[in-house]
């Protein structure tokens, strides 16, 4: 993974003044170092359990109080009066990221380990989903903010990043709660 961000990297800086496309290869290399968070934090965690649910969702708290006070001060010192996506981050990252995760929690909270193992890669899928959501999200907010206008980047190609995100999100989001309700449809049994 860090020899893909080199690569994806090297492009960038060569022959982005010459191809400005060239720069939605930071996206790639942005994922790229996400990817080495999430296997991070995988080694160092181990494995998947109730308090990884609850350790998430603190992270994505936290995570919406800093985007929250960011988007503020970024708009309020460029002086930015428009609409932006950067607005979007707080509230997402608090609804979608803590709320639902605490709600996860609470719902697998009397489960068992081996029943709470089954929502491993749903639970997975819905974090990356989010993550590449809120990560394109300030991308383009930023953008938004700093490009006055001027289009420097493929701006569809950077919505075809959240969109993305946003599917990955909605399965992981319907797979995990359809394990659950069948995880409670066994307990009854």
């Amino acid at each position: 993974l860090i020899l893909l961000s080199f690569v994806f990297y090297l492009p960038v800086v060569l022959f982005a003044d010459k191809v400005p496309a060239l720069g939605t290869l930071m996206m790639p290399k942005t994922l790229s170092y996400l990817l080495i968070v999430v296997f991070g934090y995988k080694y160092f965690i181990g494995e998947f359990k109730r308090s990884s649910i609850l350790g998430m969702g603190i992270t994505f708290m936290i995570m919406g109080i800093m985007s929250g006070a960011f988007s503020r001060e970024f708009i309020k010192y460029y002086e930015y009066t428009d609409n932006t996506y950067l607005n979007l981050i707080h509230t997402h990252s608090l609804a979608l990221g803590f709320l639902a995760l605490m709600v996860l929690y609470l719902l697998v909270k009397n489960n068992d380990q081996k029943q709470i193992r089954t929502l491993e890669k749903s639970y997975h899928i819905y974090v990356t989903g989010l993550t590449i959501s809120l990560v394109t999200m300030i991308i383009i907010g930023i953008y938004q903010i700093v490009s006055n206008g001027q289009d420097i980047v493929n701006y569809k190609t950077l919505s075809a990043m959240i969109g993305i995100g946003h599917i990955l999100l909605t399965i992981g989001m319907v797979w995990t709660f359809a394990k659950i309700f069948s995880l409670e449809k066994v307990e009854k049994l």
